[in-house]
């Protein structure tokens, strides 16, 4: 979802990041009376209020030169490459299963192997930022986490906090043509194809068969 920033305004935009308020400007208090963001993709289509990162990196980090500063919130340490990012997911929703980085992905020189790093997942409504910023809006009904970040450092801000949530902001929608139903939609932070193949299949088939009511191939 960091794709749907508006960076011709903000060509290093700061995480995390407002989808109401943070648009065209970070620098100064928001305005409450004019929310520049309450037309954009992630806060209309998706319900989506903060969009954040596993991994957090100086250079996008949002500190108090950018209002709601979190530098003393994260830490970034020569361990955070590893200890803060996504090794795997806690269900949220009981209907999915944990799920946990592929070997082909994880194990012994590969892009996320155990002591080199982790995967730097989206975190979606972060609760410690809520806490932190009066002018971050608390996460909508609209809005329903379905896996949790799972990372090694457990006293992290962002453990335990969405990386993948359904929205139901149109779930009253059917598509034309026939055959469709009124269904939620699924948001991943993260690529599936990355974990264990036989952890991630029955979710994808919760999402297909059991949401979405898609036929199944006899």
């Amino acid at each position: 979802l960091t794709t749907t920033i508006n960076r011709l305004f903000m060509p290093t935009p700061r995480f995390p990041f407002m989808f109401l308020h943070d648009q065209e400007e970070q620098d100064f208090r928001p305005n409450p009376d004019n929310p520049e963001g309450d037309e954009s993709f992630a806060y209309v289509h998706l319900s989506l209020q903060t969009v954040d990162f596993a991994i957090p990196e100086a250079q996008t980090q949002r500190t108090f030169w950018y209002y709601c500063g979190v530098e003393g919130l994260r830490p970034i340490t020569t361990r955070s490459m590893v200890d803060d990012g996504m090794r795997a997911a806690i269900p949220m929703d009981p209907r999915f299963p944990p799920l946990e980085l592929r070997v082909e992905t994880a194990g012994p020189g590969k892009a996320y192997a155990p002591d080199t790093r982790s995967y730097e997942a989206e975190v979606y409504n972060p609760m410690y930022f809520f806490n932190h910023c009066v002018s971050a809006s608390a996460p909508r009904n609209e809005f329903e986490p379905i896996y949790a970040l799972d990372c090694p450092n457990t006293a992290s801000v962002v453990y335990n906090q969405p990386v993948a949530f359904w929205t139901s902001a149109f779930a009253d929608r059917v598509a034309g043509g026939g055959g469709g139903v009124a269904a939620r939609s699924a948001v991943f932070g993260f690529p599936p194809v990355y974990f264990d193949p036989a952890q991630v299949k029955p979710g994808i088939e919760t999402i297909l068969f059991d949401e979405w009511l898609l036929p199944r191939s006899p």
